[in-house]
This record gives structure tokens, sequence and C-alpha cells, in this order.
């Protein structure tokens, strides 16, 4: 069983070096990493859901995969609220734009999916009748795996905390690139 996971790992290995790509040994220190990442909360108004809204924010030539990326391929990128009973996930994750998908030879043609350049996931949150954004931010770890195309960083995980937004605002950050022009 370990000879065989090894036997996979060299595998992978050589996978990605005979592509051209290389794993980075360590991730970048914060200020040189090529994501960044800010965190928004809309309160609810009238029929709109309150909602979180992450936004990630990609240098040139670097690309993250999807939160919905299949298995067998590259690290997908993984949201996950911090447990409080004040809020939770009210429905899945939405991103815009939608990941760009397509097959990639290094995984064997699998349909990868990934995001350039900006990309803004929200969701519908449910909060407590007493929750005061102000004083209980909604916080949490983003995890995403960064690739160019020479390398690939191991996935990173970065804390997040909310600021609050209004609802013009959060209409700018999700609204579908095409209605934006």
């Amino acid at each position: 069983m370990v000879a065989a996971r090894w036997a996979y790992l060299l595998c992978f290995a050589w996978a990605i070096l005979s592509a051209g790509r290389s794993i980075s040994a360590a991730a970048p220190a914060d200020d040189k990493a090529p994501v960044k990442i800010e965190a928004a909360f809309v309160p609810a108004s009238g029929k709109l859901p309150a909602r979180l809204i992450l936004t990630a924010e990609i240098e040139k030539k670097w690309h993250v995969y999807s939160i919905t990326q299949g298995k067998g391929g590259p690290y997908p990128t993984k949201i996950k609220l911090d447990e409080n009973a004040a809020y939770k996930l009210a429905g899945d994750f939405t991103a815009v734009p939608k990941a760009d998908a397509h097959k990639e030879a290094i995984f064997n043609d699998l349909l990868v999916e990934t995001h350039e350049g900006k990309v803004t996931w929200w969701v519908p949150v449910e909060v407590s009748a007493d929750f005061d954004p102000a004083k209980t931010p909604i916080a949490g770890k983003l995890t995403y795996q960064a690739c160019n195309d020479e390398n690939c960083l191991p996935p990173t995980p970065v804390k997040f905390t909310t600021k609050v937004i209004d609802a013009a605002a959060a209409e700018k950050l999700i609204a579908p690139p095409e209605a934006k022009k």
C-alpha cells in the first residue's frame, strides 16, 4: 500500500515536470502571493437575503481552480466558514464570472475549471435575529492553488474576515461581466 502511494506520487510529479510545470516547495509570503482575497457581508435588504461575498484578484499569467473542480485533477478552491451560531450558509456559492472549462493534458485530458484575473464567489447567508456584522464579522478560510505556465504553488489557505458593504456595492461585485458594460 505504501509502495503504491509512492509510485502514484512519483508518477504525478513526473507528469507535472514533463509538462513543463513544477510545484513550488513553499507558498510565497502574503505580500508576494499571486492571489489577493477580500471578503464582504451584505445585510438583507428588501427581497434580497444577506450575502457573503469573496473576491479573488489574480495576478496576470496566474490562475486558480474553481470551487466545483472535479476529482482526479488539480486542487479546487475551498471555502469554509468558522463555526458560529450567529451565521451559516443558506445555499451554494456562485462564481462570477463562471470558470473557464477546458481539457488539460497534464491531467489526462480531464476537464479543468479555472479563473483568471478576478473572480467573485457569493452565497446567501442565514443570520440570527441578533446578529450584528460590525461586532461579529463573518470569518473563515479560503484555500486556493495558484498555477501559471511554469509551476503550481501548493494549496494556500487565506483567513478572511468580512467588512460590511451596502447592496449597491454588492451588485457591482456580483454582476456578470456582460452586465457591467
